[in-house]
């Protein structure tokens, strides 16, 4: 009972499933499918979606949901910040919101926006396990730019070693998105580790972050960025 208490307090919506704990669901996606969104984002205005998917965790103060088809983070109405004292791994949530476009586009990841405790429904259990997201690497890279040539030069100066497959640089220029693995940069393999020393150049126009991607649909900033 504890979590329907805390819901209700903070007024989301909760099922009728009773105190006897969340009746168990598939927790199939939604109307809309995380892997169909990632390709109808626009970044000049934000869509209605429904959603459904199993909560993995929580970041930052928001909550991330795996559909099945893929990964989005969501977040909570009038300010306030997901919790587990809210929900918990393994629950089965539906949302009504707002896609939000420019920021799903410019990181690479879904964000839905929610505006009211009524657009969130506790569905159930979920039956399936859902993914683990590790947590961002811990690992620090420096930027060194030379203008005069326009190339920039990422090094790993400390931390965790990465593997290569999971860096990569992301463009934005004339606002198209381009993305480039570290190890299409370098001579790494796919799956060798970028460890402190190593290094790439990139000559290319635009505005630029590092990235470190968990899946297709998982990305966070590695903290370097930088515009030619």
């Amino acid at each position: 009972m504890k979590r329907r208490d805390v819901l209700a307090s903070v007024g989301l919506a909760m099922s009728t499933s009773g105190c006897m704990g969340l009746l168990a669901t598939k927790c199939e996606p939604g109307e809309d499918e995380f892997a169909t969104l990632q390709d109808e984002i626009d970044p000049d205005r934000n869509i209605d979606v429904s959603v459904r998917g199993v909560v993995v965790k929580f970041i930052d103060g928001n909550m991330v949901l795996h559909d099945g088809t893929g990964l989005a983070e969501t977040t909570a109405p009038g300010w306030k910040e997901f919790n587990e004292d809210w929900f918990q791994r393994g629950d089965c949530v539906k949302i009504s919101g707002l896609l939000d476009g420019s920021y799903s586009f410019s990181t690479g990841r879904l964000r839905i926006s929610t505006s009211s405790e009524e657009e969130i429904e506790t569905v159930g259990d979920a039956k399936r396990e859902p993914p683990t997201i590790p947590d961002k690497p811990n690992a620090t890279f420096d930027l060194d730019y030379r203008p005069a040539e326009k190339v920039a030069v990422v090094s790993h100066t400390e931390g965790e070693s990465i593997p290569a497959r999971q860096l990569e640089v992301r463009r934005l220029h004339n606002e198209e998105i381009s993305t480039y693995p570290w190890y299409e940069l370098t001579e790494k393999a796919p799956d060798d580790e970028v460890s402190v020393g190593d290094s790439l150049e990139f000559e290319k126009t635009g505005d630029l972050s590092l990235m470190w991607r968990y899946n297709e649909y998982w990305t966070k900033d590695m903290d370097v960025r930088w515009s030619f």
